[in-house]
């Protein structure tokens, strides 16, 4: 990100410790929920077996237009995606509406607050953002977690873990 930094972008930088992959955004939800919501990820998790991603590429969304965050893919074969399928199909019979959307794994790695130095951004991407490799991370725990926003960015408090089967 340090790279992105010197770009001279007017951006919001998420902290290390907060980069994630959603696999599901709840919104709003009424604390009585959130049992019932914690019993179908567990048996979410009882069902997968840990796997690895690889974090490689970068790009903006929107893809077209001026950007608004600044992404690393996200690419695993299909653990993730059927992870996030479960996820998806568990939280749906309780209620929650099913996302519209293709899931799009990724990193947010900026948050553009105007188009100040887009065009050294878009420059950037086209020169290291396909060849741009950050490694092979395990993933042997997914979790709830709550964010609320501040002026400053989102404040995330994991609210629960799901070890994911064969996980140590």
């Amino acid at each position: 990100m340090l790279r992105l930094e010197g770009l001279g972008l007017e951006a919001r930088f998420p902290r290390t410790a907060g980069l994630h992959v959603t696999l599901k955004f709840l919104g709003e939800t009424a604390p009585d929920q959130v049992e019932e919501i914690r019993s179908a990820l567990a048996a979410v998790a009882a069902r997968r077996s840990a796997f690895e991603i690889m974090v490689e590429g970068m790009g903006t969304f929107p893809e077209r237009g001026r950007p608004r965050v600044v992404w690393a893919g996200v690419r695993d074969g299909s653990a993730l995606y059927e992870l996030q399928e479960d996820v998806e199909a568990s939280l749906a019979r309780l209620g929650f509406p099913r996302e519209s959307r293709p899931f799009e794994p990724h990193l947010t790695l900026a948050r553009l607050k105007s188009a100040r130095a887009t065009d050294e951004l878009r420059r950037f991407l086209e020169r290291e953002g396909a060849t741009c490799k950050w490694g092979t991370f395990p993933v042997d725990e997914f979790q709830l977690i709550e964010s609320r926003l501040h002026p400053e960015g989102a404040v995330y408090r994991k609210v629960a873990g799901f070890p994911l089967e064969g996980s140590a």
